[in-house]
């Protein structure tokens, strides 16, 4: 059985960043505001699918 494996090193670091913004948000507006932040500082987009409508991750 072959194993599908896609990974880089910077994906924890990213997903560490969204669960600290979505539990230490206070409400939307801080929680889209963090992750713009976290999209606009990382490869966010390119690892993570999100923006489904415009709120869903």
């Amino acid at each position: 059985m072959k194993t599908i494996y896609n990974s880089a090193d910077e994906i924890p670091h990213i997903l560490i960043r969204v669960i600290n913004a979505i539990t230490l948000s206070e409400n939307k507006d801080e929680l889209r505001s963090a992750i713009n932040k976290i999209a606009e500082e990382t490869e966010l987009d390119k690892f993570f699918a999100y923006g489904y409508g415009a709120h869903h991750f």
